[in-house]
């Protein structure tokens, strides 16, 4: 639609669009498209309790503590996103 197309826009490229290019990529098995789509929830869409609710059902080994910054996630970002630097504010917001 218009409206989501003019949303995404306004968000000035800094958003994960779950393309899922990063599934099974973290040696660790971080669990990045998951993790993103609960920043979103919370910082976009205001669903805190339940981007919280998400985060927390994670397997503990999944989550972004879980992140090394081996940076091999952002390296094969469509979008170039600092997906370190947007993992460590997912549980720094959400844990």
């Amino acid at each position: 639609s218009d409206l989501e197309r003019r949303y995404w826009a306004a968000q000035d490229g800094n958003y994960c669009s779950m393309c899922g290019k990063c599934t099974g990529i973290c040696p660790n098995g971080v669990e990045i498209r998951r993790i993103m789509r609960y920043k979103m929830y919370n910082t976009d869409y205001g669903m805190t309790d339940y981007a919280r609710a998400k985060y927390a059902a994670l397997d503990s080994g999944c989550n972004g503590a879980s992140c090394d910054q081996c940076g091999l996630c952002e390296t094969i970002c469509k979008r170039h996103l600092p997906v370190r630097e947007m993992l460590s504010e997912a549980h720094a917001t959400l844990a």
